[in-house]
Formats: structure tokens, C-alpha cells, sequence
């Protein structure tokens, strides 16, 4: 589950410009006129406004971030920018280069194949939410980015999914009335599908387990009942604690005297 990068909900939301973007370069060195400072920056047109401020139809952008981005000339991404003169150590480079972005190698967002057209689905989703709710979490809020996450797990995208599950975690204590039933329906639904991935399934019911509304024994029975590989056992397994339910923490023990998964035993 990624929990130390940022989500696509955390990047539509807080950036100043979300844009859909064709990159017209790869990295090109740009050098200050006075030779003071250099950058590598990309040269992009934009196809699409998400959110914030327009940086034109074409633009050029820098990255500030831990892994340089893969982009190359041709590619079609998400791109979230912010401003060069809101950062005070950057003011010298502001009049020649306004843009800067947080992508780091990973966070991409390119927008090829079906995974980019899910991805982009979900960014508009997104975007319409921010322009709706202000990005406050109201309980109208909570409940609008909750169907969205939904949507996420059903993506078949799997960074898409672990942002979805991610973003399930830092949910599950909102304030009660947050979810609402229907919501809260449809995550246990989708808990007790046999067809969807038991790694979600299974980050589903703990995600949620403790939240009112969300019927988590049942969704613990479909789970022990669809456990069909070893790796799903393990991962099940993984996920047990001392308070256990019942039928799992009985499956618990089961296994210690089974004979043929020394690695289920293990765990």
C-alpha cells in the first residue's frame, strides 16, 4: 500500500495549475543570462485545464523533487505546477522561469493506454469535486470523495488502486455522519465481490471494519471463503491482529497445525 508519495487526489487539489499537457521536449538545459544559475526544464502545450490558474497554451516548467520525472517529447501527462515566485529561494529564477512542479520520477501521471484514460478520468472527477466542495471535507464532501475512491478501486490501474486505498485510510475517521449508508453499501459490496482483487478486498475491510454502517463480518466471511491462493492466505494472515473476528482468528489457528503451507504457518 503507498502511503509516502502523494495521491492524485492530493495533487489536483493543491496545486496551483492541473493541466493535461503534450510534452513538446524532453529535459533541456536552460542557463540564466548572467550564468548565475541552469535548469532543466520541460516544454509543454496544453490540451486541458483542470484546476487553478492557466499557464498558457504553451509553457515551460522545472522539477523540484527527490527523483527526476521520465518525461520525453510526445508524451501526453498530467502535469501540476506551482509558482516559482511563491518559493522565497527561488525569486532570481521567477522572471525567466514561473513554473516549477513537485513530480518526482514515479508520479508521472502519463496518460497512455487504458490506465491513462482512467487516470484522467479520475483527475476531472477529482477537479469537479475541488470546484464543488472547495476541497473541505464536509460530510456532503466525504461522501462525493468516497464514491470517487470507489471508482478508483474499480479502475484495474493498480497505482490508481493504491491511492484509493490510501486515501480510505486517512478517510476512515471522519467524523460520524461522514459516509453516508449508500456509500458505505457499496464498499461492503464491493468487499464481498469474489471478483474483484482480494489484496483490495481485503484493504477494504480494514480500512473501514471499524466504521459504523460498514458490515464487516460478512465481508470477513467472503474473504476467509475466497482466500483461494497462498498468497491470499499470507496477505490474510498479514492482516490479522489480536482482536481478530472470531471465524478468523479460529482460521488463525487452524493453520498453525495445517500441514503443507510452512509459510502461511509462519506468518
Amino acid at each position: 500500500m503507498v502511503l509516502d508519495r502523494a495521491t492524485l487526489r492530493q495533487f489536483v487539489q493543491h496545486s496551483a495549475s492541473v493541466v493535461v499537457a503534450e510534452f513538446e521536449s524532453g529535459p533541456v538545459l536552460w542557463r540564466a543570462p548572467d550564468g548565475s544559475d541552469h535548469q532543466d526544464v520541460f516544454r509543454c502545450r496544453r490540451l486541458e485545464l483542470l484546476a487553478g490558474d492557466d499557464p498558457g497554451e504553451r509553457f515551460a516548467f522545472f522539477p523540484h523533487a527527490e527523483g527526476f520525472p521520465a518525461f520525453a517529447a510526445g508524451d501526453r501527462a498530467l502535469v501540476f505546477l506551482e509558482s516559482t515566485a511563491e518559493r522565497p529561494e527561488f525569486a532570481a529564477l521567477a522572471p525567466f522561469l514561473p513554473l516549477y512542479s513537485l513530480q518526482e520520477r514515479g508520479e508521472e501521471w502519463k496518460l497512455a493506454g487504458a490506465s491513462g484514460d482512467a487516470t484522467l478520468m479520475l483527475a476531472r472527477d477529482y477537479a469537479r469535486w475541488l470546484q464543488r466542495t472547495g476541497g473541505r471535507e464536509s460530510n456532503a464532501g466525504v461522501h462525493r470523495l468516497a464514491a470517487l475512491l470507489l471508482k478508483g478501486l474499480r479502475t484495474g490501474a493498480t497505482v490508481l488502486e493504491d491511492d484509493a486505498l490510501a486515501e480510505l485510510l486517512r478517510l476512515r475517521n471522519a467524523p460520524r455522519g461522514a459516509w453516508n449508508a449508500p456509500t458505505l453499501a457499496a464498499f461492503t459490496r464491493f468487499a464481498k465481490d469474489p471478483g474483484a482483487p482480494f489484496r483490495l478486498r481485503l484493504g477494504v475491510v480494514r480500512a473501514l471494519e471499524t466504521r459504523e454502517g460498514f458490515a464487516a463480518a460478512p465481508a470477513w466471511a467472503a474473504l476467509l471463503a475466497t482466500a483461494e491462493t497462498p498468497a491470499d492466505r499470507i496477505a490474510l494472515a498479514r492482516a490479522a491482529r489480536h482482536d481478530a473476528p472470531a471465524p478468523v482468528a479460529g482460521w488463525l489457528r487452524a493453520q498453525l497445525t495445517a500441514a503443507g503451507e510452512p509459510d502461511l504457518r509462519r506468518e
